[in-house]
């Protein structure tokens, strides 16, 4: 459990409110000191907490356009094809190539790409990062236009059902203006979820081959009946 425990005489120092911030009071006596007061702080809370704080995420009232599909592969798949830049020209519709720019030590918020369609580029920077749970970027088309997406992953019984919701234009009137860019970026994911499909579909069965082909796992020896604890004598 991650937490940090505050003296009182820290928190008197900091001036701060330990029950408005959600600490827990601790108290214990000590033979050489006498009683000790201090102020638990849950740290694992507060991170969980901060992350909900800064998730990006576009919803279903905000979006313009949502593309829902069942994916035939476990998550953790999916989320690789979908996000690895080394991956999503088998599958994006009129992507030949996606570079990683060096903006950050990992691929995470902040990170920038270079998307390449044919000879255009755009641009997109993730604002937000969740790994196999959901993936938010803003694209920056090659005549300065702004489109923000959102890839949100859900276990599925046939697999992965991928939510693509993404909005465009700074307010409702642009974007009605514009609802040809809608079904153009509509166009692109729809053709490319239904690439995807197959490409996993073609995944799962190397797999599947992979593992029929693979020798058995070797029997695991009997146990000895004795605890770890206990010596091993020779």
């Amino acid at each position: 459990v991650a937490y940090a425990l505050f003296s009182a005489p820290c928190i008197d120092a900091m001036a701060v409110d330990p029950v408005a911030l959600g600490m827990t009071e601790y108290r214990d006596t000590y033979d050489d000191l006498g009683e000790v007061v201090g102020w638990v702080h849950d740290l694992g809370a507060a991170w969980a907490a901060d992350l909900e704080r800064r998730r990006v995420v576009v919803s279903d009232r905000d979006a313009g356009y949502i593309v829902e599909v069942i994916q035939p592969a476990p998550r953790d798949l999916v989320w690789s094809f979908v996000t690895d830049p080394a991956l999503r020209p088998k599958w994006q519709a009129g992507v030949t190539a996606v570079a990683e720019l060096p903006t950050s030590p990992r691929r995470s918020s902040g990170s920038m790409n270079h998307c390449m369609h044919g000879a255009d580029v755009l641009v997109e920077e993730i604002l937000d990062w969740r790994p196999i749970d959901h993936v938010t970027t803003r694209t920056t088309l090659p005549n300065g236009f702004k489109v923000v997406s959102s890839f949100v992953f859900e276990d599925a019984p046939e697999g992965t059902r991928v939510r693509s919701l993404f909005t465009w234009g700074r307010n409702r009137r642009e974007r009605e203006e514009l609802a040809s860019m809608r079904d153009f970026i509509a166009g692109l994911i729809e053709q490319g979820q239904s690439n995807l499909h197959d490409v996993l579909a073609e995944e799962m069965a190397r797999r599947t081959t992979l593992a029929a082909a693979a020798p058995p796992e070797p029997a695991a020896p009997e146990s000895l009946g004795r605890e770890l604890r206990e010596p091993i004598r020779l």
